[in-house]
């Protein structure tokens, strides 16, 4: 059944009428992604004389264990921007004897097939196997299990919190939170997340509890993947499931501009009913922080005045930068 399901995807890609355009572009991506894969893997060769002759580093396994927490978090955002949702015309299947179930283990395994689910064994198994093989013998595939179950599982958290958190305001705040707490660990002094890393990971080489301790909490994200999908395939149950009553925003004190208020008024509904363009304001306001790095320092302070007007202006017009874009395909029809 499930081959059967790819060989339909399949047939769909190759018979459909944008078929030169869509391929262009995966070609593209394939090449994107071939570029990222050939990077990753020699990163991996030379990883051991960067960090022996580069950084100068006599142990090797500590201290890229230190920053493995600090890897993941930099592979989370990046599969925050670049890892999508699995998409499925499933109303062809609804009415078919065919199992939800299984169409819901097709999505899931479909989108399985990612350039970010490589990267942990392209980048660390080559210094698994020579440095931490050199070591701890057969410790060095705990090791590298244990980091490729970790990002697995991320795989998993981001469908979860791009399909039920992605778009709201909590969902935002809560990915705020989390980093905002990290970081604010480090430089505080709470607790060193290089600290916890280096002696999670470290733990790993002495037997494979770690490991099973992972694959199950990855079993378990896969679980509630396949749920939740299961429960949403269906929008109308959904919609049975939970009753919404509508909302209207109304900013009143726009109506004495006149006309003008009024599009005011109706635009700034427009941005927050819009999932692209609320998504947007919500970055943007966290963008506002990116004037720490420089209104902190005496440097840009009293020496270069000029530069930080820039600064400001960037960061607090690039809410429009972007929604500019959205801004004349709304307004394309009068025009």
């Amino acid at each position: 059944m499930i081959q059967a399901l790819f060989v339909h995807s399949w047939k769909k890609f190759t018979r459909s009428v944008s078929f030169s355009k869509e391929l262009a572009t995966h070609l593209f991506l394939a090449f994107i992604a071939l570029t990222l894969v050939g990077y990753s893997l020699a990163l991996g060769f030379v990883l051991e004389n960067i960090i022996t002759k580069g950084l100068k580093q006599a142990d090797s396994f500590q201290f890229l264990n230190g920053l493995v927490l600090y890897y993941f978090g930099f592979e989370f955002m990046m599969r925050y921007f670049m890892q999508n949702l699995p998409v499925l015309d499933v109303q062809p299947y609804l009415h078919l004897p065919m199992k939800r179930s299984r169409i819901v283990h097709y999505l899931l395994l479909k989108s399985e097939v990612h350039v970010l689910n490589i990267l942990v064994p392209l980048l660390f198994a080559p210094f698994a196997f020579t440095t931490v093989a050199a070591r701890f013998g057969t410790g060095a595939w705990n090791w590298l299990l244990s980091l490729w179950m970790i990002s697995i599982g991320m795989h998993y958290v981001i469908l979860l919190f791009k399909k039920g958190w992605d778009d709201t305001l909590p969902g935002f705040l809560a990915l705020i939170a989390f980093f905002g707490l990290l970081g604010a660990s480090d430089y505080y002094g709470w607790f060193k997340l290089s600290e916890v890393s280096s002696w999670l990971f470290a733990y790993t080489v002495q037997g494979p509890i770690l490991l099973l301790i992972i694959t199950l909490f990855v079993l378990l994200l896969y679980f509630f993947s396949f749920r939740f999908f299961l429960h949403s395939m269906y929008p109308d149950e959904r919609t049975l499931q939970k009753t919404t009553w509508g909302r209207t925003q109304d900013w009143s004190f726009l109506n004495s501009f006149g006309a003008v208020g009024d599009w005011i008024n109706l635009e700034i509904k427009l941005i927050l009913r819009n999932k692209r363009t609320r998504n947007v304001l919500f970055l943007s306001s966290f963008f506002l922080l990116y004037g720490l790095i420089f209104y902190t320092r005496d440097r840009y302070t009293e020496g270069m005045p000029g530069f930080l007007l820039f600064i400001g202006t960037f960061i607090t017009g690039i809410f429009m930068i972007n929604y500019g874009q959205f801004l004349f395909s709304w307004q394309g029809g009068h025009f």
